[in-house]
């Protein structure tokens, strides 16, 4: 997935639903901690 459209996806406040498949087979709380470091092309991008 490009940066860009989980840019889009995360000012939405959606960007859980990346992994709503994971949580569900590992049976995850409600309201998990998510935190997400972008790598791309092998090269990190925080600010």
């Amino acid at each position: 997935m490009s940066y860009k459209k989980f840019s889009k996806l995360e000012s939405n406040g959606m960007q859980y639903r990346l992994f709503e498949e994971i949580f569900e087979k590992f049976n995850v709380p409600q309201n998990p901690l998510i935190c997400v470091t972008p790598v791309v092309d092998g090269e990190v991008w925080a600010k």
